[in-house]
């Protein structure tokens, strides 16, 4: 995780509705407010001023505007990479 002084950080996003088609450049939202953008594959950048610390990810409410619909979304806060399939046997 990025230290308590970083403004912005790169991390995994996922949307609760896996209907919805991703492009790239969706804007992120955290508590209604613009904090970032995704870039490509639910990875986006967030931005917070103040810095962006563990404690400050947990404690929004995110969502995505996705063809300018609001979608809620969540972060991946571990990792979504699960070389060995153990998830997926679960």
């Amino acid at each position: 995780m990025t230290s308590a002084g970083s403004p912005t950080t790169c991390l995994p996003l996922a949307q609760a509705f896996l209907s919805a088609v991703l492009l790239g450049r969706e804007t992120i939202l955290r508590d209604g407010q613009p904090v970032g953008y995704l870039t490509s594959g639910g990875y986006g950048y967030i931005r917070n001023p103040g810095g962006v610390t563990e404690d400050w990810l947990t404690r929004g409410r995110y969502s995505l505007i996705i063809a300018g619909d609001e979608t809620p979304a969540y972060l991946a806060l571990e990792l979504l990479y699960d070389p060995k399939g153990d998830r997926f046997r679960a």
